[in-house]
């Protein structure tokens, strides 16, 4: 209110430069079923992506890689149609609880980043009894463009 005046108004934030993920392939089979990774959040600048990767047994390890969009290639030690999806960056140990590990990455406030496109892909270490790398697996990746308001 000014002077006694009341003023309502609605407004609506939109953008041109849109942040959005879009899931491509499909995770492997490992010894505790299929591998999946989910967004949780939207790739915007100055803010946190987070991701949900499903699909681990008991006994394993998960490692977060983000990068640029790459052809895939098959793991060594994993069951057929398990591959790598992206050409890593950056790297992140996962530790699983209860078949499931977050992940999040600090988008950094920079405009020179609006409209980048990224990757991001969980691969799964099985371990056996004495710790032993048993096998690997994959889940899906998903592919960020980076937007901004």
């Amino acid at each position: 209110a000014v002077g006694g005046i009341v003023s309502v108004g609605l407004a609506r934030a939109t953008t041109n430069c849109s942040a959005s993920v879009v899931t491509f392939g499909s995770g492997c089979i490992g010894s505790a079923g299929a591998m999946a990774l989910a967004a949780d959040s939207q790739p915007w600048l100055g803010s946190a992506f987070s991701a949900t990767a499903t699909g681990f047994p008991p006994q394993s390890l998960g490692l977060n890689v983000l990068g640029l969009p790459a052809t895939p290639t098959a793991l060594p030690l994993s069951p057929a149609g398990c591959s790598l999806q992206v050409l890593p960056l950056q790297t992140e140990l996962m530790i699983p609880s209860v078949g499931a590990a977050h992940s999040s990455v600090l988008i950094p406030n920079d405009p020179n980043l609006v409209g980048q496109v990224l990757r991001t892909q969980v691969v799964g270490l099985e371990l056996g009894g004495a710790g032993a790398l048993q096998q690997l697996t994959s889940t899906n990746s998903l592919q960020m463009t980076i937007g901004a308001f």
